[in-house]
């Protein structure tokens, strides 16, 4: 696919993002939850443990830095818009996992996978932190 011509109106202005404790993906509300404090995260009626919410937290974070890393020090338009792509589709398959979360154990699963698919973009940034 030939990723010059995306339309950069298309990319949504924030990928994540915290309103009054909810979390937002791609513009969407999700069914997460930081307490009051966003010390704990609660997502559906699964309530994670404090090393499991930081876990958590720090990848979504994390992807967001990746996004705009990528967006910032690749050149070339067409590696760019490839590599966003690439972020932008794990945030929503993000969105769709979040609904099924029912444990502890599959929100780790799903921490393991984007570390996983984020490393792999992450070779791919030239002078990456």
């Amino acid at each position: 696919m030939n990723y010059t011509n995306i339309n950069i109106q298309a990319i949504p202005e924030v990928i994540y993002d915290i309103k009054n404790t909810h979390v937002y993906l791609l513009e969407a509300k999700t069914d997460v939850r930081y307490d009051e404090e966003l010390d704990f995260v609660t997502i559906n009626k699964t309530r994670l443990s404090e090393s499991m919410s930081i876990r958590f937290k720090y990848t979504l974070g994390s992807l967001n830095f990746l996004f705009e890393e990528v967006s910032q020090k690749i050149q070339d338009i067409n590696e760019k818009n490839k590599l966003r792509d690439q972020i932008l589709k794990l945030f929503e398959s993000l969105q769709k996992e979040l609904s099924f979360i029912q444990s502890e154990n599959h929100v780790e699963r799903l921490i393991d996978f984007l570390n996983k698919e984020k490393s792999k973009i992450k070779i791919r940034i030239p002078n990456y932190l």
